[in-house]
């Protein structure tokens, strides 16, 4: 099992690995580093070249990611590495092109068995990029795991969880508002049916009862008793 962090991440714990612990040795190391880097510019040869080799990074971390057999990562992680897609809905519109190709993210470079996300109603609560990015990922099975798949964004909360299967054709926007939540919002007949045939579809129910067993909780006795009368301390009344 893997916790990735991101690529980001990855590259400051290969940095403090490096880090000296020793003052003396921290500033010999600041100082052969800005040596280096001045004799670059003096040269003129390299001085545009990037300090790290973003691509090394992303290969590393994707033979990492492959190796294991369970990874686990943060929504933070998937926000921050949506960006790096092409043609992402996060990315920033640049007045010039960028000088240096950015590496692609390295969850987005494999081919997954099955993708979970728990706690998903986190995905629809101000997280499109969180959806944008799960749905990139290329995966055989799809899970979204939720004890309260419906949050403030009421039924567009759940269109952001269908766009993670990539259920068709409720993965569009614009159809899910056609078909169900406009006729739900109408309180149209034919918007609740549709909406119920859906769920029978997709959605996998456990109440409390049916994982009763499953749990191996002791068996639970409930006994009622009267109260106790409260006993007062006696008090003597002074003239």
């Amino acid at each position: 099992m893997v916790v990735y962090e991101g690529v980001r991440q990855r590259r400051e714990q290969e940095r403090s690995a490096r880090k000296p612990k020793r003052k003396a040795e921290r500033m010999q190391q600041a100082q052969e580093r800005w040596e280096a880097e001045q004799r670059l510019w003096l040269k003129g040869a390299a001085a545009g070249e990037p300090l790290f080799d973003a691509e090394a990074d992303t290969a590393a971390a994707v033979a990492e990611l492959a190796a294991a057999d369970v990874v686990l990562t943060q929504y933070q992680v998937l926000q921050q590495e949506c960006r790096l897609q092409p043609g992402a809905a996060g990315g920033r519109a640049l007045r010039h092109a960028k000088r240096y190709r950015v590496a692609a993210s390295p969850l987005a470079a494999l081919a997954w068995w099955r993708c979970v996300l728990d706690e998903a109603q986190h995905v629809g609560a101000g997280l499109g990029l969180v959806a944008e990015m799960a749905g990139r990922l290329r995966g055989a099975n799809r899970w979204v795991v939720s004890g309260t798949p419906l949050g403030a964004g009421g039924l567009g909360d759940l269109q952001a969880l269908l766009a993670v299967l990539r259920h068709e054709p409720f993965a569009d926007a614009a159809a899910w508002r056609a078909v169900v939540q406009g006729p739900v919002g109408r309180g149209e007949a034919a918007g609740r049916a549709a909406l119920a045939a859906l769920l029978a579809q997709v959605a996998w129910r456990n109440d409390k009862a049916s994982v009763a067993g499953e749990l191996g909780l002791p068996p639970r006795a409930l006994q009622a008793r009267a109260p106790r009368p409260a006993r007062w301390p006696a008090c003597t009344a002074r003239a």
